[in-house]
């Protein structure tokens, strides 16, 4: 597959993560559909929407420095930091499979997704 398509890849992913997180936070979709569940509050789950737009943007961040920073993938350390991302969604998977039935349908084939873009920018040289 083509870089330009695996980086489209990586914005969209990124793109429905913080959509997600914004209808969350609108109370569009209900606190205790996601988390496993385990969110006593709409506060406690949106401290936790904010922290995850947060790592989206890093995610954002991420995603640009493969589009244009050559030198920086070549890095040793960057090539770990993509390999790291890896099992951080496939865990992400297992506990949306783990979660409520929103996660299960809704959550799981997003988290595939952006488990596939994490390999495919992995591997990009």
């Amino acid at each position: 597959m083509k870089k330009n398509i695996i980086i489209k890849f990586g914005y969209l992913f990124y793109m429905i993560v913080l959509f997600i997180h914004i209808l969350i936070i609108a109370k569009v979709i209900p606190y205790n559909l996601i988390n496993g569940g385990r969110s006593e509050s709409y506060d406690a789950q949106l401290q936790l929407s904010i922290a995850n737009i947060g790592i989206t943007f890093i995610g954002f961040l991420y995603v640009f420095t493969n589009q244009k920073f050559q030198q920086i993938q070549k890095s040793r350390v960057f090539q770990v930091l993509r390999w790291l991302l890896v099992p951080f969604w496939g865990f992400s998977l297992i506990l949306q499979f783990l979660g409520t039935t929103f996660e299960i349908f809704v959550m799981s084939p997003i988290i595939m997704f952006g488990l596939y873009v994490h390999v495919k920018l992995a591997r990009l040289r």
